[in-house]
């Protein structure tokens, strides 16, 4: 018979409590959340729990805290207890080594990876008791004594610890990889003047010209290709994507309709002749679903045919303009001209370090409505610890503010929201040294970063299905 596993989570932040619950209960967990370590330690004494999963930062005990007493009971003392870590603080593993825990997973984590670290401290359970009678180990560190008790927990912290170097080395390696594209992308970019016939702009018949790409700055745009034609395919992408620009195909109509309902462009070429739905048809389609928002993506055709009747059908159909097949480079360069100087007079709902969907459904598994979920109790959630960054940095409260912006940095984090996690982490960072100099800026910044991200959560795929909170938030039980 298989033995049921309990895994308890705690976790202040209604937000991450519920990508930790989806994500373990997907495997078969059975999942207990609490909110406070006082409340974790009521929990433990009512459920038989295999594996504890805690935050650190928390207000009154923190998660050494709680495992320190988690630990020294002997009923208990054998329950793995997980740390989620951030690696934010240079001295967590001499702490996590300290109050006795078992591993930690790093933050932000993958789903992978939170899994197998619970299923190995299930798996090492019985190994510990055995461990244990081996004694513990005792070291010098920064001219301080740490004891670790029993060596299992060294040993597993050591290859986590590994693990996650390894990780960030090929982070690191992969993004130095894609600015060095992107450079070459832009010094490859050509300088030309405009293409007259290609129009993306208010009014497609006015067909002024458009600053050259040195005047006007091309940023890096989000771009759906909706083609059928391999070959086009290929040297299109190849085009764009030298240029510095992200690509999704779509090989007819139907797949551009559900490109653009999980993820938002800056612009969509549109092949005006394709199976199933051809490039008007889609063109319509979009049009209409864009009655119920307050967005409008540049559509622009790619015909064979650049008679009049072509045009006008493009027009109709609600297209921003029209280019000749085949796409040349130097017009393809004219259209992205056009297309940033409308992606900067918006907000960057697009942008990837605002909001960036495609990370925030891996972390849910694809599960759209529980991105939703997650969505709305982050947005119930900023408003009230925002207040308490705000209180922290006004009484000059650097522990406070170090556990309120932690908190707001994870749940930024969680949903893909990286400019508001990087500026929240800055204060954290402040609160964290005792040093409050700067704070005021900091929060002007990190406030500026929320109202850019409420901005691209309205412009986003779920913003009909997202309750926004902006002033009176409820609490969410979970």
């Amino acid at each position: 018979m298989e033995q049921v596993r309990n895994v308890l989570i705690v976790e202040d932040s209604p937000t991450q409590a519920l990508m930790l619950q989806h994500s373990l209960t997907q495997r078969g967990y059975h999942v207990c959340v609490a909110r406070s370590a006082q409340e974790a330690i009521g929990m433990l004494s009512e459920y038989a729990v295999c594996v504890v999963v805690t935050e650190i930062v928390m207000p009154e005990l923190d998660g050494y805290q709680l495992c320190r007493q988690i630990k020294s009971q002997e009923k208990w003392h054998d329950v793995p207890v997980l740390l989620l870590n951030s690696f934010a603080d240079p001295e967590a593993a001499i702490k996590a080594l300290d109050c006795g825990a078992d591993n930690w997973i790093a933050k932000p984590y993958d789903e992978q990876s939170l899994v197998s670290a619970l299923d190995d401290a299930c798996a090492n359970r019985s190994k510990l008791a055995q461990s244990s009678a081996a004694g513990s180990i005792e070291a010098i560190d920064h001219g301080r004594d740490v004891r670790c008790t029993p060596a299992l927990p060294l040993l597993s912290l050591l290859l986590s610890t590994y693990q996650v170097a390894v990780q960030r080395t090929l982070e690191l390696r992969s993004l130095k990889s894609t600015l060095a594209l992107l450079q070459e992308g832009s010094a490859a970019t050509p300088q030309v003047p405009g293409v007259e016939r290609v129009m993306v702009q208010e009014n497609p018949l006015n067909s002024q010209k458009t600053p050259d790409s040195s005047d006007a700055g091309v940023q890096s745009l989000h771009v759906l290709l909706a083609e059928d034609s391999a070959v086009n395919q290929q040297l299109t992408q190849h085009l764009l994507e030298k240029l510095g620009h992200t690509v999704v195909v779509a090989a007819n109509g139907k797949q551009a309709l559900e490109a653009l309902r999980l993820e938002a462009f800056d612009l969509v070429l549109m092949d005006m002749e394709m199976p199933e739905m051809d490039g008007c048809q889609t063109t319509a389609q979009i049009r209409l679903q864009e009655q119920t928002s307050n967005w409008h993506v540049p559509i622009i055709a790619m015909t064979a045919h650049d008679e009049q009747q072509v045009v006008d059908r493009c027009l109709a159909a609600g297209m921003d303009g029209y280019a000749s097949k085949p796409l040349q480079a130097r017009e393809l360069n004219e259209i992205l001209n056009r297309a940033s100087l409308a992606a900067n007079s918006r907000p960057p709902q697009n942008n990837p370090a605002v909001f960036d969907r495609a990370d925030a459904m891996e972390r849910v598994d694809g599960d759209t409505d529980l991105l939703q979920d997650v969505l709305r109790l982050f947005q119930g959630e900023a408003p009230v610890i925002m207040d308490q960054i705000r209180q922290a940095v006004t009484v000059k409260d650097a522990s406070a503010l170090e556990q309120a912006a932690h908190k707001l940095k994870g749940n930024a984090a969680a949903i893909g929201a990286h400019d508001v996690a990087a500026a929240a982490r800055e204060l954290e960072a402040m609160g964290r040294q005792q040093g409050m100099s700067g704070a005021n800026m900091a929060l002007v910044a990190l406030q500026q970063a929320l109202d850019t991200l409420d901005s691209a959560l309205v412009a986003s795929p779920d913003h009909r299905s997202i309750t926004r909170a902006r002033g009176n938030a409820q609490e969410v039980k979970l």
